[in-house]
């Protein structure tokens, strides 16, 4: 479950949306502690209840990163230092020179 929440967090990162993203790390930084703690000796059990709440909450935002829509273009399709120099919202400054 650890590389899962690591994949879906660079995942949404990369693509959908970087709060998504954000709260896939969370919960793998939280997973990692929690195998740290766990590590030389097991002294907390993984039990059900735990892997039931991480793959819900994986679940909740994998959802969100297929079905919520992404965020609108800005109107020049970037925020490029050649956009805001531009006399016109479509051209870049290199396209018109």
């Amino acid at each position: 479950m650890l590389f899962v929440s690591i994949g879906l967090g660079a995942v949404t990162i990369i693509g959908a949306s970087a709060l998504i993203g954000q709260t896939a790390f969370a919960l793998s930084a939280a997973i990692g502690g929690f195998l740290l703690l766990n590590w030389p000796k097991q002294r907390f059990t993984f039990g059900a209840t735990a892997q039931l709440v991480i793959i819900t909450v994986l679940t909740a935002l994998l959802a969100q990163a297929l079905f919520l829509p992404r965020p609108a273009a800005s109107p020049c399709c970037c925020y490029c230092r050649y956009c805001l120099l531009t006399v016109s919202s479509k051209n870049h400054l290199y396209q018109i020179l």
